[in-house]
């Protein structure tokens, strides 16, 4: 049962977003976490859900609901979720012509704020 994991998934991830320079749109680092514990158990919940969904389309379709909020976590330094939505569509025809154009908007901005990282250009 993957809800317990994506409960403590819904709680807040602070970031550090002072360095961000508009000027370098596109170079910037990852944003830091201000609590790199929870970060580190985010990544473990990362972790078991890209597991759990990796050829599972129960899994997938139970998943991609919360593909928005997932994405909220996106450019966080050493937080990969990215290969997380990646695997929530991979393989499924239906959910990938289902992903919002408002999840799309969210990589594309990453990809402007954070740069070209090999993990969103998967999704």
């Amino acid at each position: 049962r993957a809800e317990p994991v994506v409960d403590l998934l819904r709680l807040n991830l602070e970031r550090d977003t002072s360095h961000r320079d508009p000027a370098l749109r596109g170079a910037g680092d990852a944003d830091v976490a201000k609590n790199q514990d929870m970060k580190d158990l985010f990544q473990k919940c990362y972790d078991f859900l890209r597991a759990l969904t990796d050829g599972n389309e129960r899994a997938q379709k139970k998943l991609f609901p919360l593909i928005e909020t997932f994405s909220d976590h996106m450019g966080v330094k050493e937080l990969n979720v990215a290969d997380t939505i990646a695997v929530i569509v991979r393989d499924n025809p239906v959910l990938c012509q289902s992903v919002s154009e408002s999840t799309i908007r969210k990589f594309t901005d990453a990809i402007k704020v954070w740069g070209r990282k090999a993990r969103w250009l998967a999704f």
